[in-house]
This record gives C-alpha cells, sequence and structure tokens, in this order.
C-alpha cells in the first residue's frame, strides 16, 4: 500500500484508461533517491497489468565517474 499517493495514482489510472482506450501514452516519472518512484510504478504496472494494459520496464544505472549523470536506459527490466 502506498502512503499519501493518491493523486499520483489518480493520474496514472486515467493514464491507463486512455491507454486501454487505444490512446497510448508515455509516463516520467523522476525524484530524488527514495522518494517512491519504483514503488508507485511497482502499484500502476499492477493497475495496468489488471486494466489488460501491457506494461514495459527499464531502469538506468549510474554513469561511471560522473556524479549525479546517468546513462541512457538499460534493455527492459
Amino acid at each position: 500500500m502506498l502512503l499519501e499517493r493518491d493523486a499520483e495514482l489518480d493520474e496514472l489510472r486515467a493514464v491507463i484508461g486512455a491507454t486501454a482506450r487505444a490512446q497510448g501514452r508515455l509516463v516520467v516519472v523522476e525524484g530524488p533517491a527514495g522518494a517512491g518512484k519504483s514503488a508507485l510504478l511497482e502499484a500502476a504496472a499492477e493497475l495496468a497489468q489488471n486494466a489488460g494494459v501491457r506494461t514495459l520496464r527499464a531502469r538506468t544505472r549510474a554513469a561511471q565517474g560522473a556524479t549525479g549523470s546517468a546513462t541512457p536506459p538499460a534493455a527492459p527490466a
């Protein structure tokens, strides 16, 4: 269960609904480490799968030797 994420989940439910009606969307979630991005996206993926919407997942990894930067998305996780 996610605490205090009702607004974000409502927005993601709207995106999932639009996607289910063949009006695909792209969602970008960003924020500092530990903000709950992964938990939010896991909940959204479960909502999407329950609605019959296919989900794709990708992760980034910090670039070696570069502070605060990331490499392009890796292969889907």
